[in-house]
């Protein structure tokens, strides 16, 4: 198999753990090619040469403008909050979702297809008018085994879980 050396000197392993000082010293730009049953071990570098060869790295780390970009442009603005209704609000005769409610209800994890029927949502308005306090506390989150719960109707159910 073939291979690429990258020094014009070359040098057998034995050799090279004979004398391996005398054969950095001989060597040209302070680089051995080191074989091993003829193909490509290792190379062996001088202690100049390879401070040389971490100079010419960092230089070409280093970005050829000495314009400086804002480390502000590269970063994503954080995502707006979402404004969530939270337990129970004012409800009143007449009550309509607004443009943003399809959507909210999506985040929410209730998937509208259409908006709301007239009575949908006269039947959603009378049940959020009807419920206490407790109740909407009791079906947000565990409650005491001597709360009723409410059962619920089916136009209610498809929008009680967002609230």
């Amino acid at each position: 198999m073939s291979s690429r050396i990258l020094t014009a000197s070359v040098i057998g392993v034995d050799a090279f753990n004979d004398d391996p000082d005398g054969v950095l010293k001989k060597a040209e730009n302070g680089t051995v090619a080191v074989f091993a049953n003829n193909a490509p071990a290792f190379y062996a570098i001088t202690p100049a040469r390879l401070a040389q060869l971490l100079d010419l790295e960092a230089k070409l780390a280093r970005p050829g403008s000495d314009v400086a970009l804002d480390g502000a442009l590269f970063n994503d603005p954080a995502p707006a909050p979402v404004a969530v209704p939270l337990g129970k609000f004012a409800m009143y005769d007449g009550w309509q979702p607004d443009a943003e409610f399809q959507r909210m209800a999506a985040l929410w994890g209730i998937a509208l297809t259409a908006p709301a029927t007239p009575e949908e949502l006269a039947s959603f308005v009378a049940y959020w008018q009807s419920v206490s306090p407790r109740a909407v506390a009791a079906e947000a989150g565990p409650q005491p085994a001597n709360w009723p719960r409410r059962q619920q109707r089916p136009a209610e159910a498809r929008y009680e879980r967002h609230f």
